[in-house]
């Protein structure tokens, strides 16, 4: 029994732990104690960033540093590789911007989406994002093209156009008639005995 009165008066050493950590907060008693700690936490952010300016400056000193030490022929391959990649980006964005002309068109009932194209106008204005370019844009300015000329559209109520009926295979009308050269023949033998 006497073992069990002391351990009871005893604290475990993760028991002591736990207390002090929650004795060490403290809650703010008013709101300059608060302003007080917050500004405190600012401070210390802005100091963690205080030499970013400095470091910027000295990366476009280094970029400058870097231009200027190249060669001639080295200036010449990137500005060669700048170009390039101006040109492919270009291109391809015409062929996206096409594309996206021609589906819109299609699914507008345009009898020819390549009419849409060529009377699409300027394919610069139209703005590309990382989705593609601008749909709605595209769509807008080729409904207005079917408003002004509705006669680029598939006409769904018009007549039918009619086409001759091809003759089946082993019909008489088939047999009946002589195919090349007997064809020929038959016509003259046909006229000299009208004659």
């Amino acid at each position: 029994m006497g073992d069990t009165q002391g351990t009871e008066g005893q604290q475990q050493p993760g028991e002591q732990a736990g207390q002090q950590q929650e004795s060490a907060f403290t809650p703010p008693a008013s709101q300059a104690d608060l302003d007080r700690i917050i500004q405190d936490r600012v401070a210390r952010e802005r100091n963690k960033f205080a030499d970013y300016d400095t470091l910027k400056a000295k990366a476009t000193e280094y970029d400058q540093f870097k231009e200027s030490s190249k060669t001639e022929q080295q200036k010449a391959i990137d500005a060669a590789k700048a170009e390039g990649a101006n040109e492919v980006t270009g291109k391809f964005t015409t062929r996206i911007v096409n594309a996206e002309i021609k589906a819109t068109a299609a699914s507008l009932d345009f009898s020819d989406p390549k009419d849409a194209i060529a009377l699409f106008g300027d394919i610069s204005t139209v703005e590309i994002g990382d989705d593609g370019p601008d749909a709605k844009a595209i769509k807008d300015r080729l409904e207005a093209i079917a408003k002004d000329k509705p006669y680029l559209l598939k006409t769904t109520g018009g007549p039918a156009v009619r086409q001759r009926p091809k003759p089946k295979q082993g019909s008489e009308s088939t047999e009946t008639k002589p195919a090349g050269k007997s064809r020929a023949a038959a016509a003259l033998r046909e006229y000299r005995g009208g004659q």
